[in-house]
Formats: structure tokens, C-alpha cells, sequence
């Protein structure tokens, strides 16, 4: 999954919020909230089931024809080799399945401008980032609030089924369902 955890400095200076090297002018901002991302657990069983369906049926498929040429043709090291093999199909997609419905809900600190909404920073602390959203609005309100703060950030090469690159968050762009293992 590759996701990983990095602290980023959060702020605002000079009626500019930072996010880590990224700098979003205050009067450019036209909307500012939070958005969460909820594992889709129901649906990453369903593909959990079949995608280990198909290696199953072909498995036991494959021990009909086994049997069919009969029980001393067959040395036991193939039956043995069948089995590791759906075994270990089944157990690498259990393990993606443990991973991805273990995973905590993630938070994005979503900041709109006149293009696209962008997902400036992740985490997994709700409160962090409904703040930043309160602290970004009083800024906006006035002009001599500066503020700056640590934040864990999650990140990774991908992000819910995308890369996350600030404007891809929870699917194709900020507000689509898409399953990753």
C-alpha cells in the first residue's frame, strides 16, 4: 500500500497559507473544509471473495483432472505444488484484505481556489484538520491572524487507488469511492 507518516509545518504568514513548501495566497481562496476518506470494507470483501474465488475454482478443477488420470499417474509433489499455489494466491489477497480493512479513516485539509479543489494535506486526526479548516477561515477573516503548527501527514505513492499529488484524494478526484489493496 506504501502508504507513509511525515510531519509537515502547517501556517499562516504574511496572509499565506503553508503547507509544507506549498504556499496558497489567502485572497485566493475560495472555500476551505475537510473531507474524510472511509475504508469501503463491504466492497473490499466482495473483491476479496472473488478474486480468490476464480484461483479456487481453477484449483479444484485442476484436482478433478488429477484424479480423472488416475491416483498413481500423478506424482503426490504435483497435488502438493497445487495446493501452495491456490494457498499462497489466497493468502497473499487475505493479507491485502487485513491491510486495507485495518486501514484508519483519513482526513484531507481540502483547499479550493478558481481551479479544482486540491487535497493540500492528509492525516489521520479528525480534530487536526477540522481545526486547520477553522484556523484557515479566521485567517482569511483577519488579516493579522498568524498561526503555524506541526501536523502528521500520510502519504505514499498511492493514495486510495491514485497517486496523491494534492488533487487526487479517495478516488479520480476529491469525492469518488475507488478500492485500493
Amino acid at each position: 500500500m506504501g502508504h507513509s507518516h511525515s510531519t509537515v509545518q502547517v501556517g499562516v504568514r504574511n496572509r499565506t497559507l503553508w503547507v509544507g513548501g506549498e504556499a496558497y495566497p489567502l485572497h485566493n481562496i475560495a472555500r476551505v473544509h475537510a473531507r474524510e476518506w472511509t475504508p469501503d470494507r463491504g466492497a473490499a470483501v466482495r473483491e476479496f471473495a472473488k478474486n480468490v474465488a476464480k484461483p479456487i475454482a481453477a484449483g479444484m478443477f485442476a484436482l478433478v483432472l488429477l484424479a480423472c488420470l488416475g491416483g498413481d499417474a500423478v506424482p503426490g509433489t504435483v497435488y502438493v505444488g497445487l495446493f501452495l499455489l491456490v494457498g499462497g494466491i489466497v493468502t497473499v489477497r487475505a493479507v491485502q484484505l487485513i491491510r486495507y480493512v485495518s486501514q484508519q479513516n483519513r482526513y484531507a485539509l481540502v483547499v479550493e481556489t478558481a481551479g479544482s479543489p486540491h487535497a493540500a494535506l492528509v492525516s489521520t486526526d479528525r480534530n487536526v484538520v477540522l481545526g486547520l479548516v477553522g484556523q484557515v477561515v479566521e485567517a482569511i477573516d483577519n488579516p493579522a491572524k498568524e498561526f503555524s503548527l506541526h501536523v502528521e501527514q500520510v502519504y505514499g505513492d498511492k493514495f486510495d487507488g491514485d497517486k496523491f499529488d494534492g488533487s487526487k484524494f479517495d478516488g479520480d478526484h476529491i469525492g469518488g469511492n475507488k478500492i485500493s489493496y
